[in-house]
């Protein structure tokens, strides 16, 4: 029995200092407005993060508003209307190459690790091999992940969220290339 409270009390503090690492990024992300839950407010932090999560928090980390309506396009995707709240992300990712040669982008998926590393990457406009991400954003794994995490598991929402506000905070200072500063202007959508 004792054994047993120690791996629960173990297991409760290790939960806690886990959130912390990205606490401080989803607390951040709800004031500028890009979390806002869903109609009850819930942002499910433990939940898988699905392609369309990613790719609004990704973009509106980066983007004002008025940049973002001013580089998007059209996206082509037979799994996109240009009524569904994710159709400008996918159009901003259209025009920076994301999902280049794909037909259809599967919003609603839950996506793993590889691919928030890829498309982080290919944000950031670097080349880096797929064998290279694990180097690239060892900092940042490390930080969430445990140690040679398995770069296909599922992704929670609030470690994407700490991943994205830590990559970015730093990319930003140190590299602004072609990422418009945050502005004022977040768009508020669902």
């Amino acid at each position: 029995m004792k054994k047993l409270a120690i791996l629960f009390l173990c297991g409760f503090i290790f939960l806690q200092i886990g959130f912390g690492a990205n606490k401080n990024a989803v607390e951040s992300m709800q004031e500028e407005g890009i979390l806002i839950g869903d109609n009850m407010g819930n942002l499910r932090l433990k939940d898988n993060i699905t392609r369309a999560e990613f790719l609004k928090v990704l973009i509106l980390e980066n983007y004002t508003e008025s940049a973002l309506y001013a580089e998007a396009i059209e996206p082509n995707f037979e799994d996109i209307s240009k009524t569904d709240w994710y159709s400008i992300y996918f159009g901003l990712a259209s025009r920076k190459n994301m999902y280049s040669g794909q037909k259809k982008v599967m919003p609603n998926e839950q996506i793993d690790l590889k691919e928030i590393l890829k498309s982080i990457a290919i944000f950031q406009n670097k080349e880096i091999d797929e064998n290279e991400l694990r180097d690239n954003y060892s900092k940042y794994l490390d930080k969430y992940f445990i140690k040679n995490v398995d770069l296909s598991v599922k992704v929670k929402r609030r470690d994407a969220f700490g991943l994205i506000k830590d990559i970015f905070n730093d990319f930003n200072v140190d590299d602004s290339k072609e990422v418009e500063p945050k502005g004022k202007e977040v768009i508020k959508v669902r």
